[in-house]
């Protein structure tokens, strides 16, 4: 079972008609965002994950504008977080790890879309961000999540379950490759799939993306 623990800011602002001062408290936020499937634990104070099925415990992330990375003797990882998930990727003693956890959407009913992303990747190569531009073709009897342009020439590749997420999910880059794993998340009630997020890694390099629909 997952659970989503979400704290959030909140202003108090007083005074009103003929008042001389007004006061106004506020309530630093996020306090915490953590996600957990009971083994997996993705949250601000504390990481959880399994490589090759041994429970490992990662350094604390230190979050900046939402995402959060750490390179210490035996791990390396990433981490990106919205209030709708958590995707983190890295290596523990050069095995690759990577999971994503949060509140996944189900398909919606549009045929087609086209997603302005951002990944993150760490390879030996080329350690950055760069923008990429995703498409999903929901219209097909599989639907699926390509590349259609990228600063790098990165190729992403996954098919989607009716749940939203992502299956048999890679990506490549300068003939390596990565598992990817990620899919849909809710972060707009007034539109479907809004947004998308992945982590991937592998043993030449890891990451994470997240998209939201072109205008």
């Amino acid at each position: 079972m997952k659970i989503n623990y979400v704290l959030l800011g909140l202003t108090l602002c007083g005074g009103g008609g003929g008042s001389s001062h007004v006061d106004d408290v506020t309530v630093p936020a996020p306090v915490m965002i953590q996600f957990t499937d009971g083994l997996t634990v993705l949250g601000e104070d504390k990481i959880h994950v399994s490589v090759d099925g041994v429970l490992r415990t990662l350094a604390a992330p230190d979050w900046q504008n939402n995402l959060a990375q750490h390179t210490a003797r035996d791990h390396s990882y990433i981490a990106r977080r919205d209030q709708s998930f958590v995707a983190i990727a890295g290596q523990f003693d050069d095995k690759p790890f990577v999971e994503v956890l949060g509140d996944l959407e189900p398909i919606g009913q549009a045929r087609f879309l086209r997603y302005d992303g951002e990944i993150d990747i760490r390879h030996d190569n080329f350690q950055g961000s760069a923008n990429i531009g995703l498409q999903v073709n929901l219209a097909s009897e599989t639907p699926r999540l390509t590349t259609y342009k990228s600063d790098l020439k990165i190729d992403v590749h996954a098919s989607i379950n009716s749940d939203g997420s992502f299956i048999d999910g890679f990506v490549t880059f300068e003939r390596d490759q990565a598992t990817l794993v990620g899919g849909f998340f809710n972060t707009d009630d007034a539109r479907q799939n809004e947004t998308l997020a992945g982590a991937f890694a592998g043993d030449a390099m890891y990451g994470t993306l997240v998209g939201q629909v072109a205008e």
